[in-house]
């Protein structure tokens, strides 16, 4: 019998025996003995889990113990442990025009994310203040919109929040008459973004007004005390991030290096008048969503999975870049022409860019979903959406400066930028569903790693495992400079 159908037995007959006899002493033992289960920790939550192996300097250390990337009671505990309390990148608001909204699933939680007219990108809990019904299905895109309505009941909120309207809450009319007044309002206010009551005010016939007889219904009911939930959210350039539980770092303290080290990047990837979303796909992994950070991190896979990526992207090239923060991080500089479509000279670089990072790729992964390829020219992001322990969704964006517009033929080669970084990704998918394989074997109890080209993954397994045990506490960083850039890690 498993923990959890334990427990429910427990609880079952202790509930039986409260109603039965409400101070018996059987009642009073399943009590103390439900009270000793439900104060246990499951392994992974404790700090000797890890200390054998991970906790180890990276010369001894080993991997985790596999069971992290298939057991169900982990991925439950992770959805809490990790997702609740982390930055968590839901999108690019290259997705999102102004007077949009949409929704992601972080965890448990459905999110949803608006853009008003003023361009801010605003995240809430997705429903509705009134009986919780789900605002916006999370099984629909990404659509313009200039208030939010619930379908239940047609309460309205602006993109910011705020509650517009909520139909008969202060009168008891009906009928045809009303219903045409709440349509008329509902109109105006999807038009204008003004709340009932001011558009009431600006009615000069007083067509709008309730009706002179209808009586309050819902005494003291304020608008104002019925925003939407709202939920931590900022950006990184057109990267969107949010915090459930809103006790994480600010985020350009929790992201460490990052921000400094693509900064002349972020400043042409943030502002949708420069660049283009050149491609977009989502893909079905049949991997933990960890095996697919890790892959991501290290480059000791390169010459036999990616053979075509070393023409411009050398492993000899490549450079360990990590300072503080939830990420990790490796630059190839400089980058080789080696006749592929994402040469240096395949398409116009981002303007006003050093020239460093005119010959540079930056690789960051960012803790705990999103890594990505930053080239001169292109800016290619994965984003993780844990679906169960062994099945993740991947949604891929590629953005590119819109000068590349003005090429000759630029379609078919922005389709083969694409399609090159589409390769890439599935030749990495399909080794990682070979491993989600592998790591079930009876006999496999974790590896060992390589000093030079595995460090990465080490760095992140202890910051999976602080989290896992609650330790939150930014990693710190290698103290190196990179040759010739003027970049610090630190």
């Amino acid at each position: 019998m498993s923990t959890s159908t334990y427990v429910a037995s427990v609880m079952s007959r202790a509930v039986r025996l409260q109603m039965a006899r409400p101070a018996s002493r059987q009642f009073r033992q399943l009590s103390r003995c439900l009270s000793t289960i439900s104060a246990t920790k499951h392994p992974s939550q404790t700090e000797s889990y890890f200390r054998n192996n991970v906790r180890l300097p990276l010369d001894e250390a080993q991997t985790m113990n596999p069971d992290l990337y298939s057991d169900a009671t982990v991925y439950e505990i992770e959805k809490k442990a990790i997702w609740e309390t982390t930055w968590v990148c839901v999108g690019t608001t290259t997705e999102y025009e102004k007077n949009s909204a949409g929704t992601a699933k972080v965890g448990d939680h459905s999110i949803l994310l608006t853009r008003a007219k003023d361009g801010l990108m605003r995240a809430f809990e997705n429903v509705c203040r009134h009986r919780g019904n789900q605002l916006h299905p999370d099984s629909e895109p990404i659509c313009a919109k200039k208030t939010v309505v619930c379908k239940y009941h047609r309460w309205c909120y602006s993109l910011d929040g705020r509650l517009l309207a909520a139909p008969l809450m202060t009168s008891s009319e009906g009928g045809k008459k009303a219903e045409k007044r709440i349509a008329e309002i509902e109109a105006q206010i999807r038009d204008t973004g003004l709340t009932e009551e001011e558009i009431i005010a600006l009615d000069k016939d007083k067509m709008l007004k309730p009706s002179a007889i209808a009586s309050s219904i819902a005494k003291k009911f304020d608008k104002a005390e019925y925003s939407l939930f709202p939920i931590r959210c900022e950006t990184l350039g057109h990267m969107i991030f949010v915090n459930i539980d809103g006790n994480a770092p600010p985020l350009n303290e929790y992201l460490g290096c990052v921000p400094k080290q693509i900064q002349e990047h972020c400043e042409i990837l943030r502002d949708e008048t420069q660049v283009f979303l050149a491609g977009s796909k989502t893909y079905d992994s049949k991997c933990n969503w960890k095996l697919l950070s890790e892959n991501f991190m290290e480059y000791y896979h390169l010459p036999s999975v990616h053979p075509s990526l070393t023409l411009v992207s050398s492993v000899d090239n490549h450079v360990r870049t990590q300072g503080p923060g939830y990420n990790t991080s490796f630059v190839t500089s400089p980058l080789t022409s080696g006749g592929t479509p994402l040469d240096p000279g395949a398409a116009p670089h981002f303007p006003n860019l050093s020239a460093y990072n005119n010959q540079t790729a930056w690789f960051h992964y960012i803790f705990p979903n999103v890594f990505y390829f930053c080239l001169p020219h292109s800016f290619f992001m994965v984003r993780l959406d844990p679906q169960s322990p062994e099945h993740t969704i991947e949604h891929a964006t590629l953005v590119m400066h819109k000068s590349t517009l003005d090429m000759e033929g630029y379609e078919g080669k922005v389709r083969d930028i694409f399609n090159f970084y589409d390769e890439t990704n599935l030749e990495d998918i399909e080794i990682c569903e070979s491993v989600q394989r592998g790591v079930k074997a009876t006999g496999y109890k974790g590896g060992r790693f390589s000093f030079r080209f595995e460090e990465t993954i080490h760095r992140f397994q202890n910051m999976y495992a602080d989290l896992m045990i609650g330790l939150r506490r930014i990693p710190e960083g290698d103290e190196t400079k990179l040759p010739g850039s003027g970049y610090s890690c630190s």
